[in-house]
């Protein structure tokens, strides 16, 4: 019975295919779960910084710090997954190629997550 998953790379192989599910990948494959948890969290963390900024309950120095960190967090992890590309390459596709992303989420969360942080950016550099 043990030697039937010793290699569980083919267990994970045999799991998806019979799924057909696409996004069911192996334990060597493509991280789709880990990477819609990390988008959502990203792009959740963006949101309660903008709105509790909006509504005066964050200072604007905290707003600021806190939403430059989801956005470097955020860019470093697109750009970790463009590893195999020349780094001008990497950034001009992050924002001009929605193909280049695992799904048309991870590029909504990114561009939505970038653009309120650019707002709370000018409106907080505003009050110095």
């Amino acid at each position: 019975m043990l030697r039937l998953f010793e290699d569980t790379s083919s267990v994970f192989d045999a799991l998806q295919n019979a799924s057909g599910h696409p996004s069911f990948r192996s334990a060597t494959g493509s991280k789709t779960m880990q990477t819609m948890i990390g988008n959502f969290v990203a792009a959740a963390a963006m949101v309660v910084t903008v709105v509790l900024f909006e509504m005066g309950l964050m200072a604007p120095g905290n707003a600021f710090f806190a939403v430059t960190l989801v956005i470097l967090m955020f860019t470093a992890n697109q750009l970790i997954a463009r590893e195999n590309q020349p780094l001008r390459d990497a950034v001009v596709n992050m924002f001009t190629n929605p193909a280049s992303y695992a799904g048309r989420g991870t590029f909504a969360a990114y561009v939505g997550s970038t653009a309120l942080g650019a707002i709370v950016i000018v409106q907080t550099l505003a009050y110095i």
